[in-house]
C-alpha cells in the first residue's frame, strides 16, 4: 500500500477537500483526512477496497500496540529493506504470471 498521507482538515461540501488532497494524490494511494476519516484509491474498486482494508487492519494493530505498551517503529533502513523485498516479490510474481499466460496461449 505504501505511505498513508495525513491530509489537513478542510471544510466539507466544496472544493476545499479536493484542494487539501491535491498535494498528496500523486504519491499516495491512502489518506487520513483530519477530522473526517480514511480514503483509499486504486485502479479498480477491488484494489481501492483492499487498500482500505489494509489501512484499517494496520490501524487496529497500532491501537492494540499502544494499548499494551508502546509502538516500536521501524527505522528508515528497515522500511527501505521491506519495500525492496516487496518489490522483488511483486516482480517474481509478475514474471511467473506472464510465463503461465504464455503457456496457456500456446
Amino acid at each position: 500500500m505504501g505511505d498513508i498521507a495525513l491530509v489537513p482538515f478542510a471544510q466539507p461540501g466544496g472544493r476545499a477537500i479536493a484542494d487539501a488532497l491535491e498535494p498528496y494524490v500523486r504519491n499516495h494511494d491512502a489518506f487520513l483526512l483530519a477530522n473526517h476519516g480514511a480514503v483509499a484509491v486504486g485502479p479498480s474498486l477491488q484494489t481501492a477496497h483492499q487498500r482500505m482494508e489494509s489501512m484499517e487492519h494496520a490501524a487496529r494493530i497500532v491501537l492494540a500496540a499502544r494499548l499494551v505498551g508502546n509502538v516500536n517503529e521501524l527505522t528508515a533502513e528497515q522500511v527501505t529493506a521491506l519495500v525492496a523485498a516487496r518489490a522483488a516479490k511483486a516482480d517474481v510474481q509478475s514474471r511467473s504470471t506472464a510465463r503461465t499466460s504464455r503457456r496457456g496461449k500456446a
